[in-house]
C-alpha cells in the first residue's frame, strides 16, 4: 500500500463525522448501517512503526492488531467504537461481506502478544476514517 491507493469503505448513516461532535472514542448507536453502499477513501499518509503489544482474536493469528487500534464492536447492544486491548469476550467484531451484509462475530478468545517486536503501518485515510482489514470494520487512530 502506498499514499493515494484507495481502499473500500462505506458511509455509515450513523456517523456524521463532519460534526464537530463526533469522537469516534464516544460514538455509539443501536444501529449500524451497513448494505451495498460501498465507497472508497484514499490513503493520505501512512505511518510505519515498531510494536510488541499484538491481540488477535477467536483463534485468528493471520489478523494481528496493535492493542491501540480502534475497531467497530457491538458491546451489550451498543455499537461503538473500541481499542483492540479494551475489546472483551461476549463483544461482537463488525465483519461486513463483499455484499455489503454485516455479520457480527462473537468475541470467543482474546490472544495477546508481547513477547516480539513487529512492524505495522497506520493508515490515516479521507474522507472516510474507516476501512477493512480482512472484512473488519476498522478506524483511523
Amino acid at each position: 500500500l502506498q499514499v493515494g491507493d484507495k481502499l473500500l469503505s462505506f458511509n455509515i448513516a450513523e456517523i456524521d463525522f463532519n460534526s464537530p461532535d463526533y469522537q469516534q472514542y464516544t460514538w455509539q448507536s443501536e444501529t449500524l448501517t451497513t448494505g451495498d453502499n460501498f465507497v472508497e477513501t484514499t490513503i493520505a499518509s501512512i505511518e510505519e512503526s515498531q510494536e510488541s503489544d499484538i491481540v488477535c482474536f477467536n483463534g485468528n493469528n493471520d489478523i494481528r492488531i496493535t492493542f491501540t487500534q480502534p475497531i467497530f464492536v457491538k458491546s451489550n447492544g451498543i455499537y461503538k467504537v473500541k481499542e483492540a486491548y479494551y475489546v472483551e469476550v461476549g463483544d461482537s467484531l463488525i465483519i461486513v461481506n463483499s455484499d455489503g451484509t454485516k455479520t457480527e462475530v462473537p468475541v470467543t478468545q482474546i490472544d495477546y502478544f508481547t513477547d516480539q517486536v513487529v512492524t505495522v503501518y497506520q493508515l490515516n485515510c479521507e474522507p472516510y476514517d474507516w476501512f477493512f482489514v480482512n472484512g473488519m470494520l476498522v478506524h483511523n487512530k
